[in-house]
């Protein structure tokens, strides 16, 4: 059954430890609302932490909703609302690549199309998404898995851990 929540009740849903995909092509759709409520949420509560975001071009230009929020995070060496991203491209803003560049939360990385497809997917009830793209190139599990900080090769990453032995 479809619902129409107010975003405020639409955030307080989002569990600790979730993953959030975002979609809006360099805000194109970006849910820019919704993203600040999901911020202001944490800010207020301490909930939702450690959230893993998987977007397609992160919507970060400069002075929008996410670079702002990710300069909060970057100035909180204790933030714990951001802990993983998946993004094929970091955007214009320099905070979130700073944040990557530092280890200061797990980046990986998988081709636009890919990450949109998989969106779409997952959207209409689907598991995910099986492709051959990327296989022999630095986005195959074997040859670095689409890892692009230590922090995510450390950790074991996203890829590994749900990778049939078969395509190992």
């Amino acid at each position: 059954m479809r619902k129409i929540l107010k975003s405020e009740e639409a955030v307080e849903k989002i569990p600790d430890n979730s993953v959030v995909a975002i979609s809006g092509f360099n805000l194109l759709v970006a849910p820019e609302y919704l993203i600040l409520k999901l911020y202001q949420r944490y800010k207020q509560t301490g909930h939702p932490k450690g959230l893993f975001l998987e977007v397609n071009p992160i919507p970060t230009p400069p002075g929008r909703v996410l670079d702002k929020i990710a300069t909060e995070l970057y100035n909180d060496p204790a933030q714990e609302f951001l802990s993983r991203i998946l993004v094929t491209y970091p955007g214009w803003s320099p905070t979130p690549q700073k944040m990557i560049q530092e280890n200061r939360i797990e980046r990986y990385t998988w081709s636009v199309g890919t990450v949109s497809w998989f969106l779409r997917e997952v959207a209409r009830g689907l598991p995910g998404v099986l492709t051959r793209l990327g296989l022999g190139t630095f986005l195959d599990p074997r040859k670095g898995g689409g890892y692009l900080n230590e922090l995510a090769k450390k950790r074991g990453g996203l890829f590994l851990r749900s990778m049939p032995p078969e395509l190992m």
